[in-house]
């Protein structure tokens, strides 16, 4: 068994040894045919093996062939270079084939597809063995599609693959890298096993690594009877360029030998991120006719939504406008690669959204072919009724794309398509396309060329033709050609072209210019015939020859040229200017002089004709340069020149100028605001320069016999001129030539002033002002700086000023005078004579006069303004031994003159200020004033009448002549002894009398006072003199100038009430009327009669003898004891007392009650008194006797309780010599009112709430039904009474009688002094 073992094992050991030594001394070529055979029969396809064999069969079989043929050279099949196989070695003992490793290198394969589009085999094709391949990697191969029906080879070379193979019918996967013509690609391909139908599942993904092209197939591979044929869905996408230039199409595809058909294909443009916009289908037919055609549609397409979407963004503003779309799509079309075959694209879109504006029935037909791809037609209906239409090839180089071919343009409404296509383009030129526009030409654009031959143009009634051309190389100079024949055009657009070409290139282009024109337009001003040659060659340009004929009424010639016009210039031009009217110079001097050259012709227009001047412009070596101009400019005559002898040298300037009507010249230059028919005046100017940026500067103006001198030096800074010159204005009157001087001062203005000036940071200053204006001396200094408002500051001192001219001046005046003097101006007020300026001024003056009659001494204000609202600030100066303070804004609201101020007296003599108005003893003293006041309105008095505002008002030592304090008493002493007592009229002409006695001083007074609607009103101010309180108020309308003032005057307490009197001032403030009335004090003196004949009736019912009654009033009545009364059985007649006549009295204000004494009830006696007369005149009750009269009566009448006294009412009076501060009234004295003026201001006064105690004496002095019995009011004293002795067993008098008078008026009323708790009677004696 051993020596068995030992024998299978050295067996075996031979046997590893042999496989590892076979390849060392076995040749394996000599098994060509078995490797062949073999081989042959796995794949299934004859093999030739042409090159060495190499095999090993341990530690793995492994196979190494060259020159491998498969097939034959007229069919399908190939060859390979080199192929390596490494073998499963357990598989092929088990009789398979495995293989864990094919390599092949620099495989050729062919695949033949015959005239019936079937796969060519090769001869001896059989069925392949089962082969499994693990690893297969393909290095450096190709792939030769050849089709025999076409003659069409399609050729994939560079094949980088890896992959493997279950078996040789699948499946397979196969990634890497192929190249395609001089595209290259990344592959990912699969496929499924084959079955017995011949069908098998395919992936392929061809990815652009060259180009931003992808290829996705999707589907199934039939190869049943040797004819392929696909069935799936395909992809095909751009995916480099920003989000707009990417795309997507795709679709379903069947591809067989005789055609490839796409359906229901979809392109989204922005990739796969958009939704499909264009849908379409497309077919490639092989064979014979190979070529492909293809169409896409869509209803609606929103490219603006598409770069939204993509987030694309635009290099630059112009590159979203429909041009550069348009731009961005043919570009597009010359980059898609050239294609080998016929093709046909049809674009169609009906609704497309550009710009944000709809385009319609968008159709593009391109073709390609090896030369590249050509428009065939494109066309579209634009914005503006217009439409585009062009054929040509998109062309695509390194500095961009381009286009050559044909293009026509029509538009009906240009304006409306440029607004669309070129929204940056200067709206002056898109206004200027009107009527409808035909253009075509042929044009060839390129990224450094454009040009338009055959160009053929009509713009509405115009019409231009010829060839035009533009180059812009890179390393030399641009170079302009054109030739046009214009009809009727507009010049504008073609000189603003040249211009903006002119200045990209900076004037060195090369070029020929003709033009030949008529019927043109430049301007806006006719032209109607224009001809101009021109040359430019290295920088040197040339005019020969520019006539512009009949250019509105102006004939221009010129000839000329330039040398090294991009360096140091030299040259001459010679220009000349004739005709009727100047309106052509306007845009003559635009374009050879600048924009504000021509400012100043075209100021000068209205008097610049006729015209006839001669220019030459001469550009020397050096650079020199020499400028004259001289001719007539209509009223203007004179010569100007601008000299210089090299370059950087300041210009010489000399200008010498006559105007026949020089007012008018300077308003044509923009000074503004001069006066009229001012008549000739001469200007002499030189300017000598003295360094780079200063010169000597003299010159001199005469106009309205006016002249001003100046003489200084002027730098140039910055682009402006800062002047320093020593200046003289002399003349007779500045107001001939400034209207605003005239409206400050009355009468001419003869001037004579010294002063200089000078120019800082844009600021004009009038320094070291000296002299004279209007004959009165003037110093100070102004600036005034330049702008959209003017600005006016500095410092300035007068002799006198006037506040309303100022205001007329900088703020606002009344446009005519209205209004009787002495009133306010009722004139609309109108913008100021020197409105619009902004003010910083501070002015002084020895006298300012501020309003009518008031004028300050050594007074200063501060105008300050912004141009639209005006404020006089700080105003002040001495007034009446006093200071005056005021300030005043004045804001206008179109017409509306919005007014706000305040005024300030400090110890101002109150004489100095009612003095001026005229009135007659005014009252003294010292004013102190604090007012704010605030209106508005569209003229003065309305400014006036709308006036609100509030402040304080104290008078320091105040005395009011004929207003003695000691009247009262002098009234009551008077009246003591008259019996019946005087009635109020007389009284209160005893009161005036007494008032003129002496005057009434107030050491100080102080109350605040309101404005409202233009009427001022002091509150009541409360104080005492001399034992006497006073109380003052009043009101005083500024609109009318209307007094309405007043004065209480009360003396102390005493028997029978509290004297008063009240003087009243209304009317106007020149001659008020001073009346005077007495209500109090008739009311005092009849309750002091009441109680003396109390007393007296007492006196004779006890039976004595009444006590003779003092010659002059007591202190205070003599207290009544009170008394029982019992009821008698007979009632003694009615009292009859004597009453003065009745007057209309206001109530009084009563008091609380207080606790009285009680009386026994007793008849009470009945008056018997005629009827109430009507009012305004009552009639009295009866006259005075002196005698009782005593009627018996079954009833007794109720007791009439007086009406209250009213202190404010007036009554008339009789005529009594006027005296005091006022005038006689319209009774004819100074005094009272009528009984008429009474009744009148009564119905005009408010009626207050009546009080419990009134309404009690209304129901007593009601009268009482017969047989009832009332007791009689009991009458108590306010003052208090020593208690008098208790009396019985008396005789009672008869009751005191009643008076049967009016119900009181409403109000409350006061209580008075003898009546005890209860309210003052509203009456007096008697009824009405």
């Amino acid at each position: 068994m051993q020596g068995i073992l030992i024998s299978l094992a050295s067996a075996i050991v031979l046997a590893i040894s042999a496989a590892f030594a076979a390849p060392f001394v076995v040749d394996w070529n000599q098994w060509r045919g078995t490797f062949e055979t073999e081989m042959g029969r796995t794949l299934g396809l004859p093999v030739v093996i042409r090159g060495p064999i190499e095999a090993e069969i341990l530690p793995a079989p492994r196979i190494v062939l060259r020159d491998v043929t498969l097939g034959d050279v007229v069919s399908t099949g190939g060859t390979v270079k080199e192929l390596t196989a490494e073998l499963s070695l357990g598989a092929l003992m088990r009789g398979d084939i495995q293989a864990t490793g094919v390599t092949l290198r620099k495989p050729q394969i062919r695949v033949v597809l015959d005239s019936a589009g079937r796969v060519a085999m090769p001869t001896g094709t059989g069925r392949a063995a089962e082969l499994s391949i693990a690893r297969l990697e393909v290095e450096d191969g190709s792939l030769d599609l050849l089709d025999r029906a076409s003659d069409h080879r399609v050729s994939i070379d560079d094949l980088d693959l890896k992959g493997e193979a279950r078996s040789l019918t699948g499946p397979f996967r196969l990634d890497g890298e192929v190249q395609a013509g001089e595209a290259r690609f990344a592959v990912r391909s699969t496929l499924g096993k084959i079955g017995d139908d011949g069908a098998g599942k395919l992936r392929i993904v061809l990815d652009g690594r060259t180009r931003p092209y992808a290829l996705d197939l999707d589907g199934s591979l039939n190869v049943a009877g040797a004819k392929p044929r696909f069935d799936g869905r395909a992809t095909l996408s751009r995916h480099a360029g920003d989000g707009a230039e990417a795309w997507q199409l795709s679709g379903t595809l069947k591809a067989s030998p005789e055609a490839v058909l796409a359906e229901s294909l979809d392109l989204a443009l922005g990739g796969s991120a958009t939704p499909a916009q264009l849908t379409g289908s497309a077919r490639l037919a092989l064979g014979r006719a190979i070529g492909l055609d293809a169409v896409l549609n869509a209803r609606s397409l929103d490219i603006d939504a598409v770069r939204a979407a993509t987030g694309t963004k635009d290099a630059d503003a112009g590159s979203g406008s429909p041009a550069a779309s348009l731009a961005r799509f043919l570009g597009g079309v010359a980059a898609l690669p050239a294609p080998d075959i016929a093709s046909r694209i049809g674009l169609s879109v009906e609704q497309l959204v550009l710009g944000g504006t709809m385009v319609r029935d968008v159709r593009a037909d391109i073709s390609g072919s090896a030369a590249g791809w050509r428009v065939d037609s494109a066309e579209a209906q634009l914005p503006g009724k217009a439409s585009l239409r062009l054929s040509g090839m998109p062309t695509r180089a390194n500095g961009g794309g381009g286009f050559d071919g044909n293009v026509s343009f029509a538009a009906d409404d240009p304006a409306v398509f440029l607004r669309w296509a070129a929204p940056t383009a200067p709206r002056d030129y898109v206004a200027a396309a009107k009527g409808p526009v035909r253009i075509s030409g042929r044009v060839t654009a390129g990224p450094s060329r454009i040009a338009v031959d055959m160009l053929d143009a009509t713009f509405a009634a115009s019409r231009v033709r010829g060839s035009a051309s533009a180059a812009l190389p890179d390393n030399a100079p641009p170079k302009l050609d054109l030739r046009l024949s214009l009809d009727g055009f507009d010049l504008d657009p073609l000189i603003a072209a040249v211009q903006t070409a002119s200045t990209a290139v900076g004037g060195g282009a090369d070029g020929q210019v003709a033009i030949d024109g008529r019927n043109l337009t430049l301007s806006g001003l006719p032209l109607r015939a224009l001809n101009l040659e021109g040359s430019a060659t290295g920088g040197n340009w040339r005019l020969a020859r520019i006539v512009m004929d009949d250019f509105a009424g102006l004939r221009v010639e010129g000839a000329g040229r330039m040398e090294n016009f991009s360096t140091t210039p030299r040259g001459e031009f010679n220009i000349t200017a004739s005709g009727a009217k100047a309106d052509g110079l306007v845009p003559v001097a635009r374009l050879l002089a600048g924009e504000e050259t021509a400012q100043v012709i075209g100021n000068l227009l209205p008097i610049a004709s006729p015209v006839k001047l001669n220019s030459t412009v001469v550009w020397a070596e050096a650079g020199g340069r020499n400028v004259t101009i001289a001719g007539t400019l209509g009223q203007i005559s004179g010569d100007i020149s601008f000299a210089r002898t090299t370059a950087g040298v300041p210009l010489r300037i000399a200008l010498k100028a006559d105007a026949t009507d020089g007012g008018r010249a300077l308003a044509a230059l923009g000074v503004d605001g001069l006066g009229q028919r001012l008549g000739p005046a001469r200007v002499e100017l030189s300017v000598d320069p003295l360094t780079q940026d200063e010169a000597q500067v003299r010159g001199r103006i005469s106009l309205a016999d006016l002249t001003a001198q100046a003489q200084g030096t002027a730098r140039l800074s910055g682009g402006s001129i800062e002047p320093n010159l020593t200046m003289r204005l002399d003349g007779a009157d500045l107001g001939r030539l400034l209207p605003q001087a005239s409206a400050a001062v009355e009468g001419p203005v003869p001037t004579a002033l010294a002063f200089t000036l000078s120019r800082r940071a844009g600021a004009w200053r009038l320094g070291e002002l000296t002299g004279s204006l209007a004959a009165a001396p003037v110093s100070g200094s102004v600036e005034f700086e330049p702008g959209a408002v003017p600005r006016l500051s500095g410092k300035l001192a007068f002799d006198t000023l006037s506040v309303p001219r100022i205001l007329a001046m900088f703020a606002a005046r009344a446009s005519a005078e209205s209004g009787p003097a002495g009133l306010w101006n009722t004139a609309r007020l109108a913008p100021a004579s020197a409105g619009g300026i902004g003010l910083n001024l501070e002015l002084s003056a020895g006298r300012i006069a501020a309003l009518g009659p008031y004028a300050l001494d050594k007074g200063r204000l501060v105008l300050v303004s912004d141009g639209t609202d005006f404020d006089l600030r700080d105003l002040s100066g001495s007034l009446g031994g006093g200071r005056v303070a005021a300030s005043l804004r004045l804001k206008r609201q179109n017409d509306l003159i919005q007014a706000d101020g305040r005024l300030v007296l400090e110890q101002v003599d109150a004489g100095a200020l009612i003095g001026p108005t005229g009135a007659r003893t005014p009252p003294k003293g010292r004013v102190n004033l604090l007012l704010d006041l605030g209106g508005a309105g569209r003229s003065v008095q309305t400014i006036v009448q709308s006036l609100s505002g509030q402040g304080t008002l104290g008078v320091r030592d105040l005395v009011i002549e004929n207003a003695s304090p000691a009247a009262l008493d002098a009234v009551l002493a008077e009246a003591a002894p008259l019996s019946p007592p005087p009635d109020e009229r007389r009284t209160a002409q005893m009161l005036d009398r007494a008032l003129a006695k002496g005057p009434l001083k107030l050491a100080f007074v102080e109350t605040t006072l309101g404005v409202v609607n233009g009427v001022a009103r002091l509150s009541p101010a409360r104080t005492t003199a001399d034992g006497v309180r006073v109380g003052l108020s009043g009101s005083l309308d500024l609109s009318r100038l209307i007094l309405d003032a007043g004065m209480d005057l009360e003396g102390a307490e005493s028997a029978g009430g509290v004297p008063g009197g009240a003087i009243s001032w209304r009317g106007p403030v020149a001659a008020p009327e001073r009346r005077v009335s007495a209500p109090a004090a008739t009311s005092v003196i009849a309750m002091r009669a009441i109680e003396r004949e109390t007393r007296r009736l007492e006196e004779r019912q006890r039976g004595g003898t009444p006590a003779p009654e003092p010659a002059t009033a007591p202190a205070a009545p003599a207290p009544v004891a009170p008394v029982s009364v019992t009821p008698a059985p007979v009632v003694p007649a009615p009292v009859v007392v004597p009453a003065p006549a009745p007057a209309a009295i206001a109530p009084v204000q009563p008091a609380s009650p207080q606790p009285a004494p009680q009386v026994a009830p007793a008849p009470r006696p009945v008056v018997t008194a005629p009827a109430p007369a009507p009012a305004p005149a009552p009639a009295p009750v009866a006259t005075a006797p002196a005698a009782l009269v005593v009627a018996p009566a079954p009833q007794p009448a109720p007791v009439p309780v007086p009406r209250a006294v009213d202190r404010n009412q007036e009554i008339e009076r009789r005529d009594v010599p006027a005296s005091g501060f006022g005038v006689p009234t319209a009774s004819g004295t100074a005094g009272t009112a009528t009984p008429a003026e009474v009744q009148s201001r009564q119905t005009h006064q408010a009626a207050p709430a009546r009080t419990e105690p009134e309404r009690q004496l209304e129901s007593h002095a009601t009268p009482e039904p017969a047989g009832e019995s009332r007791r009689p009011p009991v009458v108590r004293q306010t003052q208090p009474q020593p208690p008098a002795p208790r009396r019985t067993d008396r005789v009672e008098p008869p009751p005191p009688p009643r008076f049967a008078v009016p119900a009181p008026s409403d109000g409350q009323l006061p209580p008075t002094s003898g009546f005890g708790d209860l309210p003052r009677p509203p009456g007096l004696v008697g009824a009405r």
